[in-house]
């Protein structure tokens, strides 16, 4: 008998705890890890990738490496990695302004 409780609660646990936890993810999240994803990989030596926000046309992100940093406008419809092209579906656009501070 006390077996059976003791397996009621390791399986009965950890299910609640993922049952509780559980969210489906949603499109923007699902579209925003793709153009992150395809982005950073085009990154030569490492770099940093931001979606900052998702604009007409795409998603806005800010690429960050050692020395300076560039905003893309990403079609996630169109967003691949080339062979020969690097990064196909971006085009460089004017990085936002950061908001004001109070």
């Amino acid at each position: 008998m006390r077996w059976l409780v003791l397996l009621a609660i390791g399986v009965g646990g950890p299910a609640w705890i993922v049952l509780r936890d559980w969210a489906p993810v949603s499109a923007a999240e699902r579209e925003q890890a793709k153009v992150v994803g395809a982005t950073r990989v085009t990154c030569p030596g490492g770099c940093r990738v931001h979606a900052l926000r998702r604009a007409p046309g795409g998603w806005v992100v800010r690429v960050t490496g050692e020395r300076r940093s560039a905003c893309l406008l990403v079609d996630p419809d169109r967003v691949a990695v080339s062979a020969g092209r690097g990064l196909v579906g971006a085009s460089r656009v004017p990085c936002p302004a950061p908001p004001a501070s109070r």
